[in-house]
């Protein structure tokens, strides 16, 4: 982990040192049963963002998906808990 001293003087804001990822989760159930359904709004709202060409990748309860979104990385994630149960 590094850190940075930026002088009182420096115009330079820490967005500019520190690399940031931006994590957008879309909340929703697993299962069939919930596709296209109301329960499911935020696996499609991140699945709008997704891109078509590269596959989920299924790690610590969730799919992921890493995608530049103007110019920004971003990690998509959508929880594989039922929202009850987690």
């Amino acid at each position: 982990l590094l850190y940075y001293r930026l002088p009182h003087t420096s115009k330079r804001l820490w967005r500019d040192l520190i690399p940031v990822m931006y994590i957008i989760v879309g909340l929703g159930n697993p299962g069939t049963q919930y596709t296209n359904t109301h329960h499911n709004a935020g696996f499609m709202a991140v699945e709008k963002l997704a891109d078509p060409n590269k596959d989920w990748k299924s790690e610590h309860k969730a799919l992921t998906m890493k995608v530049n979104i103007a110019g920004e990385e971003c990690l998509l994630v959508k929880p594989q808990t039922y929202m009850n149960l987690s």
